[in-house]
Protein backbone atom coordinates (compact mmCIF):
# COMPACT_ATOMS: atom_id res chain seq x y z
CA UNK A 1 0.00 0.00 0.00
CA UNK A 2 1.44 3.33 -0.99
CA UNK A 3 2.33 6.05 1.44
CA UNK A 4 -0.31 8.31 -0.14
CA UNK A 5 -3.13 5.81 0.49
CA UNK A 6 -2.02 5.23 4.08
CA UNK A 7 -1.85 8.96 4.69
CA UNK A 8 -5.34 9.45 3.29
CA UNK A 9 -6.71 6.70 5.54
CA UNK A 10 -5.04 8.21 8.58
CA UNK A 11 -6.53 11.59 7.66
CA UNK A 12 -10.03 10.14 7.34
CA UNK A 13 -9.69 8.34 10.65
CA UNK A 14 -8.46 11.50 12.34
CA UNK A 15 -11.34 13.50 10.88
CA UNK A 16 -13.86 10.89 12.04
CA UNK A 17 -12.34 10.91 15.51
CA UNK A 18 -12.56 14.70 15.67
CA UNK A 19 -16.22 14.58 14.63
CA UNK A 20 -16.93 11.97 17.28
CA UNK A 21 -15.33 14.22 19.87
CA UNK A 22 -17.46 17.18 18.69
CA UNK A 23 -20.66 15.13 18.78
CA UNK A 24 -19.84 13.70 22.20
CA UNK A 25 -19.10 17.20 23.52
CA UNK A 26 -22.39 18.51 22.13
CA UNK A 27 -24.32 15.63 23.65
CA UNK A 28 -22.55 16.20 26.95
CA UNK A 29 -23.42 19.90 26.87
CA UNK A 30 -27.07 19.08 26.15
CA UNK A 31 -27.16 16.54 28.96
CA UNK A 32 -25.55 19.03 31.33
CA UNK A 33 -28.04 21.74 30.37
CA UNK A 34 -30.93 19.33 30.88
CA UNK A 35 -29.55 18.36 34.26
CA UNK A 36 -29.24 22.02 35.27
CA UNK A 37 -32.81 22.68 34.08
CA UNK A 38 -34.04 19.69 36.05
CA UNK A 39 -32.20 20.87 39.17
CA UNK A 40 -33.53 24.43 38.76
CA UNK A 41 -37.05 23.13 38.14
CA UNK A 42 -36.89 20.96 41.23
CA UNK A 43 -35.56 23.89 43.26
CA UNK A 44 -38.42 26.10 42.04
CA UNK A 45 -40.96 23.44 42.93
CA UNK A 46 -39.46 23.13 46.39
CA UNK A 47 -39.58 26.90 46.88
CA UNK A 48 -43.17 27.02 45.61
CA UNK A 49 -44.13 24.24 48.00
CA UNK A 50 -42.49 26.12 50.86
CA UNK A 51 -44.46 29.22 49.91
CA UNK A 52 -47.69 27.21 49.86
CA UNK A 53 -46.91 25.76 53.28
CA UNK A 54 -46.25 29.24 54.65
CA UNK A 55 -49.51 30.58 53.21
CA UNK A 56 -51.33 27.60 54.72
CA UNK A 57 -49.70 28.30 58.05
CA UNK A 58 -50.90 31.91 58.00
CA UNK A 59 -54.46 30.77 57.32
CA UNK A 60 -54.28 28.35 60.21
CA UNK A 61 -53.00 31.15 62.46
CA UNK A 62 -56.01 33.26 61.47
CA UNK A 63 -58.41 30.41 62.21
CA UNK A 64 -56.71 29.78 65.55
CA UNK A 65 -57.18 33.45 66.45
CA UNK A 66 -60.86 33.20 65.56
CA UNK A 67 -61.26 30.09 67.73
CA UNK A 68 -59.51 31.82 70.64
CA UNK A 69 -62.01 34.68 70.50
CA UNK A 70 -65.06 32.44 70.01
CA UNK A 71 -65.42 31.14 73.55
CA UNK A 72 -69.12 32.00 73.76
CA UNK A 73 -71.86 32.20 71.14
CA UNK A 74 -72.02 36.00 71.39
CA UNK A 75 -68.24 36.29 71.05
CA UNK A 76 -68.30 33.90 68.09
CA UNK A 77 -70.95 36.00 66.35
CA UNK A 78 -69.00 39.21 66.97
CA UNK A 79 -65.80 37.63 65.65
CA UNK A 80 -67.57 36.15 62.62
CA UNK A 81 -69.02 39.44 61.40
CA UNK A 82 -65.67 41.18 61.93
CA UNK A 83 -63.36 38.48 60.56
CA UNK A 84 -61.71 40.86 58.09
CA UNK A 85 -60.90 43.32 60.90
CA UNK A 86 -59.53 40.44 62.96
CA UNK A 87 -57.28 39.43 60.09
CA UNK A 88 -56.03 42.98 59.57
CA UNK A 89 -55.14 43.25 63.25
CA UNK A 90 -52.99 40.11 63.18
CA UNK A 91 -49.96 41.51 61.38
CA UNK A 92 -48.91 37.90 60.88
CA UNK A 93 -45.69 38.05 62.80
CA UNK A 94 -42.74 37.82 60.42
CA UNK A 95 -44.63 39.28 57.42
CA UNK A 96 -43.86 36.15 55.39
CA UNK A 97 -47.39 36.28 53.98
CA UNK A 98 -50.29 38.65 53.47
CA UNK A 99 -53.79 37.60 54.52
CA UNK A 100 -57.14 39.05 53.47
CA UNK A 101 -60.75 38.14 54.24
CA UNK A 102 -63.67 38.93 51.92
CA UNK A 103 -67.26 38.21 52.94
CA UNK A 104 -69.82 36.22 51.02
CA UNK A 105 -72.93 38.36 50.67
CA UNK A 106 -71.59 41.79 49.80
CA UNK A 107 -72.67 41.08 46.21
CA UNK A 108 -75.70 39.58 44.50
CA UNK A 109 -75.01 35.90 43.90
CA UNK A 110 -75.10 34.77 40.28
CA UNK A 111 -75.33 31.21 41.56
CA UNK A 112 -78.45 31.58 43.70
CA UNK A 113 -80.26 34.87 42.96
CA UNK A 114 -83.68 34.52 41.34
CA UNK A 115 -84.47 35.89 37.90
CA UNK A 116 -86.55 38.66 39.53
CA UNK A 117 -83.66 39.68 41.78
CA UNK A 118 -81.18 39.77 38.89
CA UNK A 119 -83.61 41.74 36.74
CA UNK A 120 -84.26 44.21 39.54
CA UNK A 121 -80.54 44.71 40.09
CA UNK A 122 -79.81 45.23 36.39
CA UNK A 123 -82.71 47.63 36.02
CA UNK A 124 -81.55 49.68 39.01
CA UNK A 125 -78.11 49.76 37.38
CA UNK A 126 -79.45 51.47 34.27
CA UNK A 127 -80.38 48.52 32.06
CA UNK A 128 -83.78 48.94 30.42
CA UNK A 129 -86.53 46.83 32.07
CA UNK A 130 -87.12 44.74 28.94
CA UNK A 131 -83.42 43.99 28.49
CA UNK A 132 -83.01 43.29 32.22
CA UNK A 133 -85.81 40.69 32.15
CA UNK A 134 -84.29 39.06 29.07
CA UNK A 135 -80.78 38.95 30.56
CA UNK A 136 -82.03 37.54 33.86
CA UNK A 137 -83.98 34.79 32.08
CA UNK A 138 -80.92 33.90 29.98
CA UNK A 139 -78.80 33.65 33.12
CA UNK A 140 -81.26 31.29 34.81
CA UNK A 141 -81.41 29.16 31.64
CA UNK A 142 -77.59 29.05 31.57
CA UNK A 143 -77.33 27.59 35.05
CA UNK A 144 -80.43 25.37 35.28
CA UNK A 145 -80.20 21.66 34.50
CA UNK A 146 -82.63 21.48 31.56
CA UNK A 147 -82.65 22.66 27.94
CA UNK A 148 -86.12 24.20 28.01
CA UNK A 149 -85.86 27.99 27.70
CA UNK A 150 -87.80 30.43 29.85
CA UNK A 151 -90.18 32.73 27.90
CA UNK A 152 -87.48 35.42 27.55
CA UNK A 153 -84.47 33.15 27.99
CA UNK A 154 -82.07 31.20 25.80
CA UNK A 155 -81.08 27.55 25.96
CA UNK A 156 -78.79 25.22 24.01
CA UNK A 157 -80.63 25.61 20.68
CA UNK A 158 -80.18 29.38 20.61
CA UNK A 159 -76.44 29.13 21.34
CA UNK A 160 -75.90 26.43 18.72
CA UNK A 161 -77.79 28.48 16.11
CA UNK A 162 -75.54 31.45 16.86
CA UNK A 163 -72.31 29.39 16.84
CA UNK A 164 -71.71 29.95 20.54
CA UNK A 165 -70.76 27.72 23.41
CA UNK A 166 -73.90 26.05 24.85
CA UNK A 167 -74.93 26.60 28.49
CA UNK A 168 -73.12 24.74 31.25
CA UNK A 169 -76.42 23.77 32.88
CA UNK A 170 -74.72 24.32 36.23
CA UNK A 171 -74.21 27.25 38.61
CA UNK A 172 -72.04 30.12 37.42
CA UNK A 173 -68.58 29.77 38.94
CA UNK A 174 -67.13 33.22 38.19
CA UNK A 175 -68.18 36.67 37.05
CA UNK A 176 -65.96 36.15 33.98
CA UNK A 177 -68.24 33.30 32.91
CA UNK A 178 -71.01 35.86 32.43
CA UNK A 179 -69.44 36.87 29.12
CA UNK A 180 -70.66 33.55 27.68
CA UNK A 181 -74.31 34.23 28.59
CA UNK A 182 -76.59 35.89 26.06
CA UNK A 183 -76.92 39.58 26.87
CA UNK A 184 -73.92 39.67 29.24
CA UNK A 185 -71.24 39.74 26.54
CA UNK A 186 -69.92 43.19 27.44
CA UNK A 187 -68.71 43.94 30.96
CA UNK A 188 -70.28 47.08 32.37
CA UNK A 189 -70.20 48.91 35.67
CA UNK A 190 -73.02 46.79 37.08
CA UNK A 191 -70.79 43.71 37.23
CA UNK A 192 -69.14 45.19 40.34
CA UNK A 193 -72.18 44.26 42.42
CA UNK A 194 -72.29 40.64 41.23
CA UNK A 195 -70.50 37.63 42.70
CA UNK A 196 -70.30 33.91 42.01
CA UNK A 197 -70.46 32.35 45.47
CA UNK A 198 -73.96 31.23 46.57
CA UNK A 199 -75.26 32.91 49.67
CA UNK A 200 -77.64 35.45 51.10
CA UNK A 201 -77.11 39.20 50.86
CA UNK A 202 -75.36 40.49 53.98
CA UNK A 203 -77.31 43.66 54.61
CA UNK A 204 -74.56 45.34 56.65
CA UNK A 205 -72.01 45.20 53.83
CA UNK A 206 -73.95 45.02 50.57
CA UNK A 207 -74.57 48.16 48.47
CA UNK A 208 -78.09 49.60 48.51
CA UNK A 209 -78.62 48.38 44.94
CA UNK A 210 -77.93 44.78 45.94
CA UNK A 211 -80.11 45.02 49.06
CA UNK A 212 -82.91 46.48 46.95
CA UNK A 213 -82.72 43.59 44.48
CA UNK A 214 -83.03 41.01 47.25
CA UNK A 215 -85.80 42.94 48.99
CA UNK A 216 -87.89 43.72 45.93
CA UNK A 217 -87.38 47.45 46.38
CA UNK A 218 -85.54 50.27 44.65
CA UNK A 219 -82.12 51.59 45.56
CA UNK A 220 -83.67 54.94 46.50
CA UNK A 221 -86.17 53.25 48.80
CA UNK A 222 -83.43 51.44 50.71
CA UNK A 223 -81.42 54.66 51.08
CA UNK A 224 -84.49 56.53 52.31
CA UNK A 225 -85.22 53.83 54.88
CA UNK A 226 -81.67 54.00 56.23
CA UNK A 227 -81.83 57.79 56.43
CA UNK A 228 -85.17 57.68 58.20
CA UNK A 229 -83.95 55.16 60.79
CA UNK A 230 -80.64 56.95 61.27
CA UNK A 231 -78.65 53.72 61.70
CA UNK A 232 -77.45 50.69 59.72
CA UNK A 233 -80.24 48.46 58.47
CA UNK A 234 -81.09 45.00 59.73
CA UNK A 235 -83.29 42.36 58.15
CA UNK A 236 -86.08 43.26 60.58
CA UNK A 237 -86.12 46.79 59.15
CA UNK A 238 -86.77 45.76 55.56
CA UNK A 239 -90.51 45.05 55.92
CA UNK A 240 -90.86 48.76 56.72
CA UNK A 241 -90.59 49.27 52.97
CA UNK A 242 -94.19 48.08 52.81
CA UNK A 243 -95.25 51.25 54.60
CA UNK A 244 -94.34 53.36 51.59
CA UNK A 245 -94.76 50.71 48.93
CA UNK A 246 -97.25 52.82 47.01
CA UNK A 247 -94.43 55.28 46.33
CA UNK A 248 -92.34 52.76 44.39
CA UNK A 249 -94.90 50.15 43.35
CA UNK A 250 -95.13 51.75 39.92
CA UNK A 251 -91.37 51.50 39.33
CA UNK A 252 -90.52 49.37 36.32
CA UNK A 253 -87.45 48.09 38.19
CA UNK A 254 -89.40 46.49 41.04
CA UNK A 255 -90.08 42.90 40.06
CA UNK A 256 -89.15 40.78 43.10
CA UNK A 257 -91.70 39.51 45.60
CA UNK A 258 -91.16 41.13 49.01
CA UNK A 259 -93.13 38.52 50.95
CA UNK A 260 -90.30 36.85 52.88
CA UNK A 261 -86.93 38.59 52.35
CA UNK A 262 -85.32 35.17 52.77
CA UNK A 263 -82.32 36.17 50.66
CA UNK A 264 -81.21 38.80 53.20
CA UNK A 265 -79.10 38.13 56.30
CA UNK A 266 -77.65 40.04 59.25
CA UNK A 267 -74.38 38.08 59.09
CA UNK A 268 -72.29 36.63 56.26
CA UNK A 269 -72.98 33.07 55.13
CA UNK A 270 -69.25 32.63 54.56
CA UNK A 271 -65.85 34.23 54.08
CA UNK A 272 -63.07 33.85 51.56
CA UNK A 273 -59.87 33.78 53.58
CA UNK A 274 -56.78 34.13 51.37
CA UNK A 275 -53.06 34.06 52.15
CA UNK A 276 -50.20 34.81 49.75
CA UNK A 277 -46.64 34.06 50.78
CA UNK A 278 -44.01 36.73 50.26
CA UNK A 279 -41.43 34.08 49.42
CA UNK A 280 -40.32 33.79 45.79
CA UNK A 281 -41.88 32.25 43.84
CA UNK A 282 -45.03 33.24 45.74
CA UNK A 283 -47.95 30.90 46.35
CA UNK A 284 -51.55 31.59 47.32
CA UNK A 285 -53.96 29.45 49.34
CA UNK A 286 -57.64 30.33 49.79
CA UNK A 287 -60.21 28.89 52.18
CA UNK A 288 -63.95 29.22 51.74
CA UNK A 289 -65.17 29.33 55.32
CA UNK A 290 -68.56 28.41 56.68
CA UNK A 291 -69.85 28.22 60.23
CA UNK A 292 -70.84 25.25 62.33
CA UNK A 293 -72.00 26.50 65.70
CA UNK A 294 -69.29 28.75 67.11
CA UNK A 295 -66.56 27.37 64.86
CA UNK A 296 -65.37 28.44 61.44
CA UNK A 297 -64.89 25.42 59.16
CA UNK A 298 -63.15 25.09 55.81
CA UNK A 299 -65.73 24.25 53.14
CA UNK A 300 -63.30 24.49 50.22
CA UNK A 301 -59.56 24.87 49.72
CA UNK A 302 -57.96 26.31 46.59
CA UNK A 303 -54.31 27.05 45.83
CA UNK A 304 -52.37 28.53 42.92
CA UNK A 305 -50.22 28.65 40.90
Amino acid sequence: MSRVVRARRRGVALLAALWLIVVASALGAVALAMAHAGINGAANRIQLLRGEWRAEGCLQEALASFDDLSRTSSAAEASWVALDSLVRSQGFLDASCSVTAAPIGDRLSLASATAAEVAGYLCSSGVTPARADSMAAALVDWRDSDDSPMPLGAERLWYVQHNRRPPNNSPVTSVAELALVRGFEHRESWTEGLGAEPGRVWIARAPDRVIAAAAGATETQVAELRARLGRPLTVRDIPAIRETRSRWDRSACVTADVATFSDLSDSPDGWKLRATSTLRPSATVEYLLGRVGARAVVARRTNWP
